[in-house]
């Protein structure tokens, strides 16, 4: 006589007791759990990889919002979409300043370094909502006074602001993905401020600026206007 078959349950009896690990009993599950490794990738490899290429705040954080190298590659690949850095471009200018002499000759007597510009092309991939995002955080940021820094693996150039920024779609490169051309140019900050404190006013530094307070005449300068006066006739000049 065969032995009835036993049936196989869909999941192992685990008990639901304290220090026993929660097993799921669903795919939702599962996916949670899927993601949240994802994520935990996410942030060890962007902790270890740093900022490589682009446009990062003085804080060292990403200008706009989204990962890059290896974490964006991931992200891009599960269909969930971001952005990568396909160009960068620099641009450093000086300027010799001259004087015309006799005979056609010129004189060179100074040389100024313009300050720099740069360009940075992000490529975007992904949803149409992560897209306009971006978009309207460039839109953003070059309408704010935020310094930002050009970085790239070997070099590090400080204190630039977004003065530009175009794109060109085209059929040829697929609807999903664009290119978003990113311009910069260097700030200078030269201005300092002095504070100096001294027993009378009249031993302050002169400073331009401000409002000037009429003050009266003393005695020996209605002294000096009077005697001015008295030069010319009361008809005046003749």
């Amino acid at each position: 006589m065969p032995l009835p078959i036993t049936p196989k349950p869909a999941y192992p009896n685990v008990p639901i007791a304290p220090g026993v690990p929660a097993v799921p009993r669903s795919g939702a599950q599962t996916q949670n759990h899927v993601v949240a490794a994802v994520a935990d990738a996410v942030s060890i490899l962007s902790a270890f990889l740093g900022p490589q290429w682009g446009l990062f705040t003085t804080t060292g954080v990403s200008a706009f919002a989204g990962f890059t190298g290896i974490v964006n590659t991931l992200l891009s690949d599960l269909g969930i979409g971001g952005q990568s850095v396909a160009d960068l471009e620099y641009r450093q200018d000086s300027r010799i300043s001259t004087a015309p002499q006799e005979q056609g000759a010129f004189l060179s007597y100074n040389k100024v370094a313009l300050p720099f510009s740069g360009r940075v092309t992000y490529v975007l991939s992904g949803a149409e909502a992560l897209r306009g995002a971006f978009l309207q955080q460039v839109k953003a940021v070059q309408a704010s006074l935020t310094l930002l820094n050009l970085v790239m693996p070997e070099y590090t150039y400080l204190n630039c602001n977004v003065v530009h920024h175009d794109f060109r779609r085209v059929s040829r490169r697929g609807v999903t993905m664009f290119a978003v051309d990113i311009w910069v140019e260097e700030v200078r900050i030269t201005g300092t401020t002095a504070y100096s404190n001294t027993q009378t006013a009249s031993g302050a530094n002169q400073v331009d600026g401000g409002t000037v307070q009429p003050q009266n005449l003393t005695a020996a300068q209605n002294a000096n206007v009077a005697g001015q006066e008295s030069v010319f006739p009361a008809g005046g000049l003749t």
